[in-house]
């Protein structure tokens, strides 16, 4: 794992999660935690075990518009410590590669390359050519409301099973997965701590 590269690089602007440990922090002394660092992250892998405190979160209201009474008019903005958000994407560039097979050649969203907009592009030239041929088109396109918050954890461990996902990493997943709990943050208020089954971590 190139955790060095990754603290090298560490976008300063990042919010300290609820470990306590900055961005600044982990920047400035790169060289002399990144073993330390990669040992921990070697650690958990082997022993299928995520450490409890990266899956806490904090939960900031952020107000959009309207009354300031309504909850729906917050947007909530969850903060997980940047070591888990380090970890996960280097495990992410490892398993990438191997998801990419897993993926159908019609999905377009989380690929690199691929995006809406080549989505549409490719609709309009189906509808395109089906005019040419007076060929009856029917596009249907929906949309889940807080779909990342809605993911089952039970679910997304079963699919992760049924694509091929075999023990220690389908430990690991699980581990990373359950026991997962957030609070509020306002200002310097922080609520009771509440246990979460569904949502992706991001």
């Amino acid at each position: 794992m190139d955790v060095f590269n990754e603290l090298w690089s560490i976008n300063l602007k990042l919010s300290t999660g609820p470990d306590g440990i900055s961005a600044r922090f982990l920047k400035e002394c790169s060289f002399i935690l990144s073993p330390i660092i990669t040992f921990l992250f070697n650690k958990s892998l082997k022993t299928d075990i995520f450490p409890n405190i990266w899956k806490f979160s904090f939960v900031s209201p952020i107000y959009k518009k309207g009354n300031k009474l309504l909850v729906t008019n917050y947007r909530p903005i969850f903060k997980i410590s940047i070591l888990p958000k380090i970890f996960s994407k280097l495990v992410n560039k490892q398993l990438f590669p191997l998801c990419e097979r897993l993926f159908s050649n019609e999905q377009h969203g989380f690929r690199p390359g691929r995006s809406s907009l080549t989505n549409l592009g490719i609709i309009k030239q189906f509808i395109l050519e089906s005019i040419n041929i007076q060929a009856q088109v029917d596009v249907i396109y929906t949309e889940f409301e807080k779909a990342f918050d809605r993911v089952s954890h039970s679910l997304l461990l079963i699919k992760l099973k049924k694509f091929g996902f075999d023990n220690p990493l389908l430990s690991w997943f699980e581990s990373i997965l359950t026991n997962r709990v957030q609070a509020v943050k306002y200002e310097n208020h922080i609520s009771d701590q509440i246990n979460i089954s569904s949502s992706v971590p991001q």
